[in-house]
């Protein structure tokens, strides 16, 4: 019983002891200060893209990205002579978006206005055509779901 349990300690140990994978090396990742440079430029870029096509779910992602990659740039990168200007485009680039996205607002909700006034002008002139014309007849029911139709469309 004895042997049993020292097999079974050792077992046990030696299970224990099982060789651990060696952890991976650490690389170090050198970053040349032109493709920083040149990765927050091309966000940039595709920001302007998506901006003009008022895409602005997209052009919020890219400016997020770009102002990650500022904030986390590399000594190298914030070496490069155009950084400062980069930083500079990535705030700016912010104020435009807001910009856009309050005019696409107010442009839609005119557009809107439009609309209904348009709807609100039309439904008038055809009530007005209809009430010229019982002036000199008798309603039928045809006309007077017409005039319904024209208070709803009003209402």
């Amino acid at each position: 019983m004895h042997r049993v349990l020292v097999v079974i300690t050792c077992l046990a140990g030696c299970a224990a002891l099982k060789k651990q994978p060696a952890p991976k090396p650490r690389v170090e990742v050198t970053e040349d200060e032109e493709a920083g440079v040149e990765g927050i430029t091309r966000l940039l870029r595709q920001f302007r893209h998506a901006l003009a096509e008022k895409q602005f779910d997209q052009a919020t992602r890219l400016l997020l990205r770009a102002e990650k990659a500022v904030s986390k740039a590399s000594e190298v990168t914030r070496s490069h002579p155009d950084f400062e200007d980069l930083v500079q485009m990535v705030h700016l680039s912010k104020d435009k978006l807001d910009k856009a996205i309050e005019e696409d607002r107010i442009a839609r909700r005119n557009a809107a206005i439009d609309k209904l006034i348009r709807e609100g002008e039309d439904a008038i002139r055809q009530g007005t055509a209809i009430y010229q014309e019982l002036k000199t007849r008798v309603p039928t029911d045809a006309d007077i779901s017409l005039l319904q139709g024209v208070i709803n469309t009003l209402s």
